[in-house]
């Protein structure tokens, strides 16, 4: 545990001075244990809060987005040359508005599913005490990087899914309004994105070094 070696020299040190008859390895490891379960409690608290941020954001995307779509799809509005009704999602700016967002809600989710594996064997991993340190800053960085996406996401499309239901948007029974103040403090619940895009950089610059 060379990133650690500062704290294992002062505890042996302070185990010394006090006289204890344990050796060297058995204090070695002690210290090895209590930090497998400060890095286990972090993974357990922040990382999985913000998975679970991330996740919560995109699952209320994905319910305004299933509304503002079945509204496009019945909601009628002048008709054709044939006198048939034109449905408002038959107009491209307006599949513009929704398809888009459909497409990034499938990616994010396939994301989100990845990032919760990842995390499930980090975790088995640390409690074997077999995980890598570059692979518990992996999880961390991807943990972030995916709750900022995700909340502002979600932030974003929500709005759009509200304008693209017109008047009928601002109605309490169809639920947007209720999904958009929801969505609106996930971008700060778990850290303030910002502040989380500032913990990702240096990894990503790392990366492309």
């Amino acid at each position: 545990l060379p990133v650690y070696a500062d704290l294992i020299d002062r505890e042996l040190g302070w185990a010394r001075a006090q006289g204890k008859p344990a050796s060297d390895k058995a204090l070695v490891d002690e210290v090895a244990d209590r930090l497998t379960v400060g890095v286990g409690a972090m993974l357990s608290t922040l990382v999985r809060g913000r998975i679970s941020v991330g996740g919560a954001a995109s699952s209320a995307t994905r319910r305004g987005l299933i509304i503002a779509t079945r509204h496009a799809l019945n909601r009628e509005q002048f008709k054709k040359p044939t006198r048939e009704p034109v449905t408002i999602i038959e107009y491209q700016t307006h599949q513009k508005k929704l398809i888009p967002e459909i497409a990034r809600a499938y990616a994010f989710g396939f994301a989100q599913n990845e990032l919760i594996r990842k995390y499930s064997a980090t975790v088995a991993e640390k409690d074997s005490r077999t995980a890598e340190d570059d692979t518990v800053r992996e999880l961390e960085t991807r943990a972030a990087g995916m709750k900022v996406m995700q909340t502002r996401w979600a932030n974003d499309t929500l709005q759009v899914c509200r304008e693209a239901c017109g008047g009928y948007g601002y109605m309490a029974e169809n639920g947007l309004t209720t999904l958009r103040q929801d969505a609106d403090v996930f971008a700060t619940f778990d850290g303030d994105n910002p502040v989380l895009q500032l913990l990702v950089a240096p990894s990503l610059l790392a990366a492309f070094k």
